[in-house]
């Protein structure tokens, strides 16, 4: 039931994640800007191709980073870490699943001055991380409501935070409160403009 619930709702996220198919490489001094479809297309020739493109973009990016907090640089980091996390759930590797998506956390709570947009993804990669929490999951679970709350207060019509709280509310247990919100934050999500105006390396 649990692996169902999970490819059901990797689906759905990629349906609604909208992106281009264009791909180009990472120039060595500058970031692609296709790099989310860089990151998607590798992680779809990683799980049907048996490639490694994930890591060689994952250690791309490091490599780009300076040292000196990048926003731009932490936010495509820690969305590849969610298709890693995806990766590795799926060919059973829970370990390096793990590892995985705590990087992609700990990017992004390094992060100073967050926008929505780093509020809904790392909310997204803290409700990933729930099914590999031991004694730490209620923390987690307060943590995933306070960030994905934070996303909607900077910015209420932010899609991607729309559907993240939408996708939180639908798997969350109703003793838990889950379940009242759902439809409304999903359908929401749908209505709303696919892209903003918000520069070249923003998600869309």
């Amino acid at each position: 039931m649990k692996t169902k619930l999970l490819l059901a709702f990797i689906g759905l996220f990629l349906v609604l994640h909208s992106v281009s198919t264009a791909a180009t490489g990472l120039r060595s001094d500058s970031l692609s800007l296709h790099i989310q479809a860089d990151i998607y297309d590798a992680f779809v020739s990683d799980i049907t191709k048996n490639t490694d493109l994930l890591k060689k973009l994952k250690l791309q990016l490091a490599d780009m980073d300076t040292g000196k907090e990048n926003k731009v640089l932490t936010y495509w980091r820690s969305y590849l870490q969610f298709y890693r996390t995806i990766l590795y759930t799926k060919i059973g590797d829970k370990s390096t699943a793990k590892e995985e998506v705590n990087l992609g956390i700990e990017l992004l709570e390094n992060l100073s001055n967050k926008t929505s947009e780093d509020f809904a993804l790392l909310a997204r990669l803290e409700s990933l991380a729930l099914q590999f929490s031991d004694m730490d999951t209620m923390n987690l679970y307060m943590l995933m409501h306070a960030d994905i709350q934070r996303a909607l207060q900077l910015e209420k019509d932010n899609l991607r935070a729309n559907f993240v709280y939408g996708s939180i509310d639908f798997y969350t247990p109703p003793e838990f409160g889950g379940g009242k919100h759902a439809e409304q934050y999903l359908l929401r999500a749908i209505a709303l403009p696919e892209d903003k105006d918000r520069g070249d390396f923003s998600p869309s």
